[in-house]
C-alpha cells in the first residue's frame, strides 16, 4: 500500500471539519469509517467517509443498504423531517465488475436519502466535482503517488485533535452561563427566607400568608399570583436546605 488513499481519507475529513463546519459524531475502532454532521448544510447534513479497498459490487451494494438503514434510524433519533447523507468511499480502485446498480440515485420522495460517491483513481475528477456541489467546496489536495506512514499518522492526528477541540468547545458552550440562573434563584430563595425570619418567622402562618403562601380564600378573591410565590417560600431551615 502506498498510503495515498489513507492520507486522502484523513485530509478530506480534516477539511470538512475545519473548513465546512462538520463535527465528528462517530469514528469506528478500526479508524476506517467516520461519520460527520453539519445540520446547517441542507444538501448533506451527514457525511460518512469510508476507507476501503473495493473489489466487487455486491459488497458495495450490501454496505449501502446497511448505511441506508443506519441513516433512517439516525433521522428518527434527530427528529429530522428529512435527512441527506453523503456516503463517500475512498478507495484505490472502483469494483472490477459493474457497480452502477449498487448506487441508488437520490429520491426526493424519501425522507432519508443516501448519495454515494466513489473517490477512486479512475473517478477522482468526477468524485471531486460531486463533493464540491454537495458540500460547497473542496480544495485541490495535490496528492502524490506515495505517502510514508508518519505522514498518514500526522494527518490522522490532526483530525483527532480537531475533534477533541470541537468537543471541548461544545462542552464549554453548554456549561457557560448555566450556573447563573441557578445561583440567582438560590440567592432569591435565601433572601426571602431571611426576610420571613425577620418579619415573624418562616414557620409563622400569618407571616407566610402575608408574603405569598398559597391560601385558597385569597386566591378566590383574585390574588392569582399566589400560585407562583410559594416557589420562593420555605417553612423552616430544613425545608430550605432540602430544596
Amino acid at each position: 500500500m502506498t498510503g495515498r488513499e489513507d492520507f486522502l481519507f484523513w485530509r478530506l475529513a480534516h477539511y470538512l471539519m475545519a473548513e465546512q463546519g462538520y463535527s465528528l459524531i462517530r469514528l469506528t475502532e478500526t479508524h476506517a469509517e467516520i461519520w460527520l454532521e453539519n445540520r446547517s448544510n441542507k444538501r448533506s447534513q451527514i457525511i460518512r467517509l469510508v476507507r476501503a479497498n473495493l473489489d466487487w459490487a455486491n459488497w458495495l451494494k450490501r454496505d449501502i443498504q446497511v448505511v441506508e438503514g443506519q441513516s433512517e434510524r439516525l433521522r428518527k433519533h434527530l427528529f429530522a423531517r428529512r435527512l441527506e447523507v453523503l456516503n463517500v468511499y475512498v478507495t484505490p480502485h472502483a469494483p472490477v465488475d459493474d457497480y452502477d446498480h449498487a448506487v441508488n440515485l437520490p429520491d426526493k420522495q424519501k425522507k432519508t436519502n443516501v448519495h454515494t460517491i466513489l473517490y477512486s483513481r479512475e473517478t477522482e475528477d468526477e468524485a471531486e466535482k460531486a463533493i464540491r456541489v454537495t458540500v460547497g467546496g473542496l480544495p485541490d489536495f495535490h496528492l502524490r503517488e506515495e505517502y510514508e506512514e508518519p505522514e498518514v499518522e500526522m494527518a490522522k492526528q490532526a483530525v483527532l485533535q480537531l475533534a477533541e477541540k470541537q468537543e471541548k468547545e461544545t462542552r464549554q458552550l453548554f456549561q457557560h452561563g448555566k450556573p447563573f440562573f441557578t445561583y440567582l434563584f438560590m440567592a432569591v430563595q435565601i433572601l426571602v427566607f431571611f426576610l420571613l425570619e425577620a418579619k415573624g418567622g418562616s414557620t409563622n402562618t400569618e407571616t407566610l400568608i402575608e408574603y405569598g403562601a398559597k391560601y385558597n380564600p385569597l386566591i378566590l378573591a383574585g390574588e392569582w399570583w399566589r400560585f407562583f410565590t410559594p416557589i420562593f417560600l420555605h417553612i423552616g431551615f430544613i425545608h430550605l436546605a432540602m430544596n
